[in-house]
């Protein structure tokens, strides 16, 4: 019997295999140039109101648009940085909608479709039957060349990703 714990299970495919790729900034341009005068308008909407009376609001108006920019922003970056894709020759590994990474083996995938929500785009990479293990990919990577070509290498020209590439023309 060994001295110590037992050891770890290996840590499932696309360990320093594959190629990872990011989100886009681009990906971020919709929410970002709705959202960014919604928060400077409030802010205008109570700096208005100090002008008419008193001058609190102008503080208060100041501090929510800089504040409701900041998490904006700060929400940007984090999800930036945060949730990256991998594609590898066991399959493709991204987040769930809430957020928990998965991977989905390329004989798993019966489906990849287009997808916006609040103005990001999304890739649904599906399992057959398996709704909950969708995966939320980014639809605009940094390399969006490059994930067509690690798609179509690793996983092969017949999987659910690459018809739903070449559907969009990539």
């Amino acid at each position: 019997m060994p001295d110590g714990p037992s050891p770890a299970a290996p840590l499932p495919a696309l360990h320093g295999i594959g190629r990872r790729f990011r989100p886009s900034w681009r990906l971020l341009l919709a929410p970002l140039f709705w959202a960014t005068p919604l928060a400077v308008g409030a802010g205008l909407a109570l700096f208005h109101r100090s002008v008419l009376g008193n001058p609190y609001w102008l503080y208060v108006g100041t501090r929510m648009a800089v504040v409701d920019l900041a998490i904006l922003y700060g929400a940007a970056l984090f999800y930036l940085l945060c949730f990256p894709m991998h594609v590898g020759p066991d399959g493709v590994r991204s987040h769930t909608f809430w957020g928990t990474p998965s991977l989905l083996r390329w004989d798993e995938i019966t489906a990849a479709r287009t997808w916006s929500l609040l103005g990001l785009a999304y890739v649904l990479i599906t399992p057959g039957g398996q709704w909950w293990r969708t995966l939320w990919a980014p639809g605009v990577t940094e390399d969006p060349a490059g994930f067509a070509t690690a798609v179509r290498e690793y996983g092969g020209p017949d999987t659910p990703v690459a018809r739903w590439l070449e559907a969009e023309g990539r």
